[in-house]
């Protein structure tokens, strides 16, 4: 198990971020919400059901999220029936979480439109959905848009797409000298709105012992994702 949820509650996006990076997260609605992981996500026990990342109106729901890290600069916001728009990266404000969020398109009563994702990418990228066969949308080629704008039919609104996530690359990052798995903090929150962790619990596994572990028990195996060669 990943992460403690609740019983009406699902996950909707994963992530790879890394140090410095922010997090951007949208809902049904067209909320957005902009936060550094590092100053507003603390590290946590495996089964935590972790820190709430937004504040919803009635009847809205999280429905993606993505990694903006300095260098996927171009912001995709995909809707249902094929409409979409692209904005700069600088477009969303960063602020602290939790909180609301703005509207990244000028909303339409009469027809409201339905956030599907919001993604972010380089100029030169491509995105595939899929219908009865794989179509690519160069990120370039859909239309740039201020944060007020409405959407552009960018897909035949006709026909239902799915849009093919695919696989994030991964970094290989080394730690020097211990391997944490169970970091218990406590969450608070002070009289002027100033959220911080405090830490309560700590077990640190050092790979020395890791190691010993390895010659004491016949079931205990330390494995690497990459051959030796």
């Amino acid at each position: 198990v990943a992460q403690k949820i609740k019983n009406d509650d699902e996950i909707v996006s994963a992530c790879v971020s890394y140090q410095n990076d922010d997090i951007a997260i949208i809902t049904k609605d067209g909320y957005c919400s902009r936060y550094n992981i590092n100053d507003n996500v603390a590290n946590t026990a495996l089964r935590s059901q972790g820190v709430k990342a937004m504040n919803l109106g009635k009847d809205d729901y999280i429905t993606s999220a993505t990694i903006i890290d300095g260098n996927n600069n171009e912001i995709i916001i995909i809707c249902e029936k094929g409409y979409m728009k692209r904005i700069k990266a600088n477009d969303i404000k960063v602020t602290a979480r939790p909180v609301k969020g703005d509207v990244l398109a000028k909303k339409i009563k009469s027809n409201p439109n339905i956030t599907t994702h919001i993604i972010a990418r380089k100029m030169n990228d491509n995105l595939l959905f899929n219908s009865e066969q794989l179509e690519v949308i160069l990120v370039k080629d859909i239309p740039l848009m201020s944060k007020d704008a409405s959407y552009s039919g960018v897909l035949d609104n006709k026909t239902h797409y799915d849009f093919v996530i695919g696989l994030n690359s991964v970094d290989v990052v080394s730690f020097e000298n211990q391997v944490s798995d169970n970091l218990m903090i406590e969450e608070k929150e002070s009289n002027d709105g100033v959220t911080t962790f405090v830490q309560l619990q700590q077990d640190v596994v050092r790979l020395e012992d890791l190691e010993e572990l390895e010659e004491v028990h016949d079931d205990f195996e330390m494995f690497t994702l990459f051959d030796d060669e």
